[in-house]
């Protein structure tokens, strides 16, 4: 999960600064949706081919009762795709920082890689119609926050560290609180509350991005990545709140 930083001071009063941005924000904030929908679409086209073709390999390979080797190759690639996902994170911070080199390249790459991530939901029998309102629902979601964000009035900086605070020790406990859940033979209720919890700070720290982008397009100096960078948070932002809605979603359907 990205989270909107410009690392570098910023002086609205210099030569290099972006012009168009500070004339006019609202294009630059079209163009980054535009490029948050290209990322979007290319995980999806992603998740969908590689989800529809394990799972049909995975299949088959069940029916035949032989050995699962596309189980075995999909778990391989699922692995060295989540690890080339956390290493491509600090490539595109890496690049946004300096300004010297594109981040589209490392972007698009970013975004195939989440598309193999998500695509384990299709192979593990999430159907169409349960992606697609999770998709609807997050966002809607995200829309609003982002809204409530963007033309915020108050700094919303310390919310988000609150909330990045309480997800980190949702994330440490998690796993003990589940636990003691599924002893007690309650791990359906324990699922839905813990994933609207962490799905309610994930809204909040869209909002806190959303905050900060407005603050970054305006006033981001000569860099190049500044869209692209902030395509990429948003992106990323929009990716939890989608898997976390996902998630619920199944967690309400299993309790009923």
């Amino acid at each position: 999960m990205a989270f909107a930083s410009w690392n570098k001071s910023v002086d609205v009063n210099s030569p290099i600064t972006h012009e168009e941005e500070r004339a006019n924000p609202s294009k630059s904030v079209a163009k980054t949706f535009g490029y948050m929908a290209i990322g979007i679409a290319i995980t999806a086209v992603v998740a969908m081919g590689l989800g529809l073709l394990f799972g049909n390999l995975i299949g088959k390979a069940e029916i035949s009762g032989g050995f699962n080797g596309p189980a075995v190759a999909y778990l391989w690639i699922l692995i060295i795709s989540f690890i080339l996902l956390f290493i491509d994170s600090f490539v595109i911070a890496g690049f946004a920082a300096t300004g010297r080199v594109s981040i589209w390249i490392p972007y698009i790459i970013y975004a195939a890689l989440m598309g193999v991530f998500i695509s384990a939901f299709l192979v593990l029998g999430i159907d169409f119609r349960t992606m697609g309102m999770a998709f609807g629902i997050a966002a809607l979601s995200y829309g609003g926050m982002f809204l409530i964000g963007y033309f915020s009035k108050i700094n919303l900086n310390p919310l988000g560290l609150v909330a990045l605070g309480f997800l980190f020790m949702l994330i440490l406990f998690g796993g003990m609180l589940g636990l003691t859940f599924a002893i007690t033979g309650t791990l359906a209720i324990f699922d839905i509350v813990f994933s609207s919890i962490v799905l309610l700070l994930f809204l909040i720290v869209a909002a806190v991005d959303a905050y900060n982008i407005r603050k970054i397009i305006t006033y981001g100096d000569g860099n190049k990545n500044v869209c692209l960078y902030c395509a990429y948070v948003m992106y990323s932002d929009f990716i939890m709140i989608f898997i976390r809605v996902l998630i619920l979603l199944l967690a309400v359907s299993r309790r009923n």
